[in-house]
């Protein structure tokens, strides 16, 4: 459970003030959903991970690891620059090394689209 609060706080710190970022545990032990609000934004972007990951990053940190959560506050401000760009606001993190490459393409091609 601390690997969460520690997880939570590093993601506060590093998306900024006009962010608000919560947990919500499911009834699966092993995942959990992180809630992410952006101010004057209506929309509520729901992360689903797996505890493990979370455990791994506070404890092991590798620097694949670190890349994994640079990409996701990467793919967090993206998605609140252009939310229409997801069918639904969620995805699951970390996924496969494919399933994050399509997801920044997919935040990626709205932004540069309307560049």
């Amino acid at each position: 459970m601390a690997e969460h609060w520690a997880f939570l706080n590093r993601l506060r710190q590093d998306l900024g003030k006009s962010y608000t970022v919560a947990a919500e545990h499911t009834l699966d032990p092993l995942h959990v959903n992180i809630l992410v609000r952006r101010r004057k934004h209506a929309e509520t972007l729901v992360i689903e991970t797996d505890t493990r990951w979370l455990t791994a990053l506070q404890q092991e940190q590798p620097a694949a690891l670190w890349s994994e959560y640079r990409q996701l506050v990467s793919n967090i401000g993206s998605f609140f620059l252009h939310p229409e760009a997801l069918p639904s606001p969620s995805f699951s993190w970390p996924g496969t090394a494919q399933s994050r490459q399509e997801l920044r393409q997919t935040l990626g091609r709205r932004r540069n689209r309307s560049a």
